[in-house]
């Protein structure tokens, strides 16, 4: 029975308010829904993430676990009361330094940050780790929150409180280079950014989705028509009979396999089998109990090894032996390599399910607009979520239209629809709105995780240290449904070599189906495991050919008219050597510094690892193209109509100072038309470090195209200036000027004068049977030095820095490319450390850990710039690599200081200190 409610008083933001509600409602559910205050966000209800951190009487408190009977009386603070009618100089701050990347954590962040500020107005870096550690970030690594905390301090010490401006406004022609902090980060930290739980109707339905508690199980209905009798508020109850359309969907529409709800049979532990919709009051009552549903568990195959014995039964009957695809490159005579090697490593790897573990839980709500199912919901990729929701909803695709919310941190899990054929059902179905908010739990058992991987590997390199071969296979676990197991596993062999000479070289991989969870795209693709695999041996041959290991990477690296495993030739743009080059004074510096302290205590040893990587931009060897759209209206605005959705990774300012250069006009002349199926061509999925690279190119082509339109029509030369000013438009050439008045111009079915609309597809070829062929146009390149103390006694791990060195080719945005570096490298440690999600023990962000403020040590980023004659000014992408040289430099680092390999990760304790006691033991 639910609580009686009672009428509780307070204040929140210095506003008196009274509310009617059961006293024990959580605190974040009443600012939320009943006073609107959305600036708090919920990422766990359970006290873990601190996303809807408040002030409750000056002191921080987790809303989510605050009763609001408890607050009565009492004065709330969200994040909406930290500005007086301006910008607190936090909020500056958190602005001017890319504190704010996805912003689904930032009101927490900054609300905890104030009231360190006001109790202490010149604290110490560690009291800001302190104070700010009960906040969760998945997205920053935390770096550039520290710097913005600090910055005030060291601001008021320094204007005695007046607040620096360091907002830059690039002129014409300079927005491709400058550190502008992100066009859409005022909301983010004033607390009104929406993401996918923050604009749901009132008059919304909610929905609840019945999972299976099992990784397999047969199911059966009971009388569902007496359940939802039976619950007053319950409007109806869906399942896969319901569906209308092909009850099937996948990311790659040839592997197309996981139903929208499981019919008869489920394959995995939370897998949809049924829908609830009712009152918002009646669904949060729902006791799930009560669901006339029974289980008959069968035997699971968990592991790839079970899913192709000959006995296991076949998760799909296409599927032979379990095996969703392979993936082959193979050039020269690897075999032949390794035997006429002077040295040779060998050794294997294990790799864990990895969660993605973004703070905003996946979240949607889908309304009826005439006949149109319009979609509001956190995703990476709006135009494949209509084309996979249409399907299953029996609509042409002009009859859904997706408008991504922001959305709070995706890393490649995003990419997959969750939400949006579900509440696209009940909408369809009821033509009410219909709204679904997932709960942590729910997010964390039902969505994609990084593959888990078991490689085994060989490379052999001559007396000089020249590698001469190299043979790698990796068997990737793909959970039940494809998903995005078929790129894995055809990106692996592409990569597994590293950013290395191999003349001769074989790489195999499969991806297995399991009744694990599925596991799909996370940064990286399978390759931060392969690479994990092939640097840890490259320090081991390093160590048999007595060379210094940074120099043997150097030996061996790619360079301009290298030719690659796939036999591609890269004519410009290779930058692992300026990497390698600019890391060597911190390795040397690093290396001493680790002599001194090994000199001393024998129990805390110091080591110090290195890693390299690259990474092909884009999608391996297929289309990949993205189309944008930029018109100047009649009021002198210059219109980008930009759908490359921006999960924090800035593409949403980067794509218009791409614009702005190429059109010539500053960056301040430019508004942005965000992702919108019927408002923005396609720009494709936010993934593969190709927004930059391609939807940055597709923007740079239609702001050549409209300037040429424009230069064109006013008879000038290109050396023409541009300049937009109440509605005129002004052409100057010399001493030729041209006045345009734009409201007097024939304007285009959209309302522009002018308009131009370009794509871009990367120029790359097929594999053929032997992976042979030019899978990418651009690649970026990286490497990373990491320094740590291992304590012997006890096998924790201790980081004390990090270097990172990356070639973004042009780095476009120098203050999101830090933050990029920052935010992979945290994530980073976390593979490489403490994340192992384990299905029904880890389900949430207290037994499953990530990294937080306190984890990540300083970092120092590199940026190198070797331009790539393909990339728009140069550029190349970035968000992959930079966590893919992480884990394996720790791992490195860690043999170095112990003296011994982890060979399963992540690299816990336990598991450091095992490895120590055995080689002790052996030695």
């Amino acid at each position: 029975m639910r609580a009686a409610l009672e009428t509780i008083a307070f204040e929140v933001n210095g506003r008196a308010v009274a509310v009617s509600a059961s006293p024990v409602s959580r605190l974040s559910a009443v600012l939320r829904d009943e006073l609107g205050l959305t600036g708090t966000k919920v990422g766990c209800d359970a006290g873990d993430c601190g996303a809807c951190t408040v002030l409750v009487d000056g002191e921080t408190a987790c809303a989510c676990l605050v009763p609001v009977a408890g607050i009565a009386g009492a004065a709330v603070r969200t994040v909406e009361g930290l500005a007086n009618g301006t910008l607190s100089a936090l909020q500056a701050s958190f602005l001017e330094h890319g504190a704010a990347q996805c912003g689904i954590c930032t009101p927490g962040l900054l609300v905890a940050a104030t009231a360190l500020l006001e109790r202490d107005a010149d604290p110490t870096e560690q009291e800001v780790a302190d104070a700010l550690g009960g906040v969760l970030c998945r997205c920053t690594g935390y770096r550039k929150i520290v710097q913005a905390v600090l910055a005030v301090a060291a601001s008021a010490r320094r204007d005695a409180g007046k607040q620096k401006n360091g907002a830059i406004v690039p002129a014409a022609g300079g927005a491709v280079g400058a550190r502008v902090p992100r066009l859409d980060g005022l909301a983010k930290v004033v607390g009104t950014e929406s993401f996918g739980a923050d604009s749901i109707p009132a008059d919304a339905l909610f929905v609840q989705v019945i999972r299976s508690p099992h990784h397999r199980a047969r199911f059966a209905f009971g009388d569902i028509a007496a359940f939802a009798s039976r619950h007053d508020g319950i409007t109806a109850v869906f399942t896969a009979r319901d569906v209308p359309g092909r009850n099937r969907f996948g990311v790659l529409p040839p592997f197309a396999d996981q139903p929208a709800l499981a019919e008869g049979e489920t394959r995995f532990r939370g897998e949809a089998v049924a829908l609830v919709a009712g009152e918002r009051d009646a669904i949060a009552g729902l006791d799930l109990a009560d669901f006339p549903v029974e289980w008959q568990p069968l035997p699971p195959a968990l592991m790839p090894a079970d899913a192709r014995s000959e006995t296991a039964p076949l998760l799909h009957e296409s599927r032979a032996g379990n095996i969703l695809t392979r993936g082959l490159v193979e050039r020269g005579d690897p075999q032949a390599g390794l035997d006429r090697a002077a040295h040779r490593a060998s050794g294997s790897i294990e790799t864990a399910f990895v969660e993605h573990a973004y703070i905003e839980p996946e979240a949607g709500w889908a309304e009826m607009d005439g006949d149109t199912l319009v979609i509001r919901a956190c995703t990476q990729a709006p135009y494949m979520d209509r084309d996979d929701t249409a399907l299953v909803l029996g609509l042409a695709p002009e009859r859904v239209r997706i408008i991504p919310t922001a959305t709070g941190g995706g890393f490649g899990s995003k990419l997959d629809i969750s939400v949006q054929p579900l509440v696209g059902l009940v909408a369809l179905k009821t033509g009410r709105p219909a709204a679904l908010v997932y709960t942590r739990a729910e997010s964390m058992m039902s969505t994609t995780k990084r593959h888990p991987a078991s490689m085994r590997a060989t490379i052999g390199c001559d007396a000089d240290g020249h590698v001469t071969g190299m043979i790698f296979d990796g068997e990737f676990n793909t959970g039940p449904y494809a998903s995005w197991g078929p790129t894995v596993s055809t990106r692996v062999p592409v990569h597994a070599s590293g950013p290395y000479m191999t003349p001769n070289y074989r790489a195999t991989s499969r991806a297995v189906h399991t009744n694990g969870p599925i596991a799909g795209a996370f940064r990286g693709f399978g390759v931060p495991q392969a690479t994990i695999m092939q640097e840890t041996l490259y320090d081991e041959l390093a160590e048999k050919t007595g060379i210094d290991r940074l120099a043997f990477r150097l030996r061996n690296a790619l360079r301009d008219g290298s030719r690659t495993v796939t036999g591609q030739t890269l004519a410009g743009g290779v930058g692992i050597v300026a990497c390698l080059e600019a890391l060597q004074p911190h390795w040397d510096r690093a290396l001493a510094d680790a002599a001194a302290v090994n000199a001393g205590d024998r129990h805390i040893r110091r080591g110090v690892g290195v890693a390299s990587c690259w990474y092909g931009c884009g999608n391996t060897a297929l289309a990949n193209p993205s189309t944008i759209r930029i018109g100047i209206s009649a009021e002198g605005r210059v219109l980008l109509h930009q759908g490359a959705v921006d999960i924090g990774q800035g593409s949403n300012t980067v794509i218009a100072q791409i614009a702005a250069d190429a059109l010539g006009l500053p960056l301040s002349a430019f508004d942005l038309v965000s992702a919108d199926t019927a408002l923005t061509p396609d720009a494709g999925k936010t993934s593969a470090s190709r927004q930059t690279v391609v939807t940055g190119k597709a923007a740079e082509k239609a702001a050549r195209a409209l300037r040429e339109t424009i230069l064109r029509g006013a008879n000038v030369s290109d050396r023409a200036t541009l300049a937009l000013d109440a509605g005129r438009l002004t052409v100057r050439d010399g001493d030729a000027v041209r006045h345009l008045d734009l409201a007097a111009l024939p304007k285009d079915p959209s309302g522009y004068a002018f308009t131009a609309e370009e794509s871009y597809d990367p120029p790359t070829s097929p594999l053929d049977q032997k992976g042979q062929g030019n899978p990418y146009a651009v690649y970026g390149w990286g490497a990373q030095v990491v320094e740590l103390d291992v304590d012997m006694r006890l096998g924790t791990v201790k980081l004390v820095k990090i270097t990172a060195a990356h070639d973004v080719g042009r780095a476009i945005n120098p203050l999101l490319v830090e933050g990029q570096i920052e935010g992979g490298i945290a994530q980073g440690i976390g593979m490489a450390l403490m994340e192992e999600y384990i299905p029904g023990r880890t389900e949430n962000l207290h037994d499953y850990l990530i990294p937080t403020i306190g984890d990540v040590p300083p970092i120092e980023s590199i940026l190198v710039e070797v331009a790539d004659p393909e990339g728009p000014f140069g550029a190349k992408g970035l968000g992959e690599h930079v966590l893919i040289p992480t884990a394996p430099a720790i791992l490195n680092a860690v043999r170095h200081a112990a003296g011994v390999l982890v060979t399963t990760l992540p690299a816990t304790p336990s598991r450091v200190l095992a490895a120590i006691r055995q080689a002790e033991a052996s030695s």
